[in-house]
């Protein structure tokens, strides 16, 4: 009688599946975890569910407060808002940017604190802004707004600086008409002493006219008239940094 072997079970492609199933089981283990963070995520901190303030109520005031003409109230609310603990960071930036051009609009708005003053306050209102990430205006720029703001220090000094960085001619019109405007109005409308500081400064922007071959030359016809002088024999200008490697232009001044 002949034997017939028995076959063995075929657990073998059953032990394969079981095993891939449970590889696949601890693949998919951080994917779904993964996917609940985010939803936990999005729920604590969608808008209106985060614990911080997101700024839309005072970034509302404080154009509210610029519109009303109120620039110096709205900068300081925008410090404020800045200062609290409870503010949320990525709201700094908007807050930060609306806070500088309020105080930028504020040193425009007060002529009489042109000079020292007024430098400083532009100073300080970088000073508020560049932390949170806010550019700040270049100076040739801060110098256009002074000029039409009637703030002749001010323009000069931020156009000097901006000179200092990158020289470029055809942004010396604006130059010359700060310096003959302050000039003209220290000699028509000052004291003594500021008519005498006056003809300096209306020197300086004849110079200027001469040395770099400006169109405008108004300035110098001026100086004269003023002065009783004659080109070769005008009062000295002042020692002014744009006259600094200038090329020889005219007949130069002279005390």
């Amino acid at each position: 009688m002949t034997e017939v072997d028995s076959a063995p079970a075929p657990t073998t492609p059953r032990t394969r599946r079981g095993s891939s199933r449970g590889n696949l089981r601890w693949l998919a283990l951080p994917i779904v975890l993964g996917i609940g963070y985010l939803c936990v995520g999005f729920l604590m901190l969608r808008p209106g569910q985060s614990n911080c303030n997101d700024g839309v109520a005072d970034r509302a005031r404080i154009q509210e407060l610029v519109a009303q003409g109120q620039p110096s109230v709205a900068a300081g609310l925008a410090d404020l808002a800045l200062a609290q603990s409870d503010t949320c960071s990525w709201a700094w930036p908007s807050l930060a940017t609306l806070g500088y051009r309020a105080s930028m609009q504020d040193v425009y708005a007060h002529r009489e604190l042109d000079g020292p003053p007024a430098i400083q306050r532009w100073e300080r209102a970088e000073d508020r802004a560049v932390p949170y990430g806010v550019p700040p205006d270049p100076p040739m720029t801060v110098a256009d707004n002074a000029y039409h703001a009637g703030m002749w220090g001010l323009a000069r000094e931020a156009f000097q600086r901006a000179w200092a960085k990158q020289q470029t001619p055809a942004d010396l019109p604006l130059y010359y008409s700060t310096l003959r405007s302050w000039g003209v109005e220290l000699i028509e409308t000052g004291s003594a002493d500021d008519q005498q500081a006056g003809v300096h400064v209306l020197a300086t922007a004849c110079e200027i006219a001469v040395r770099y071959d400006l169109r405008q030359q108004q300035a110098c016809s001026e100086l004269d008239r003023y002065t009783s002088s004659v080109p070769g024999a005008r009062p000295a200008p002042l020692d002014d940094p744009i006259l600094q490697g200038a090329p020889a232009g005219g007949p130069p001044s002279a005390a």
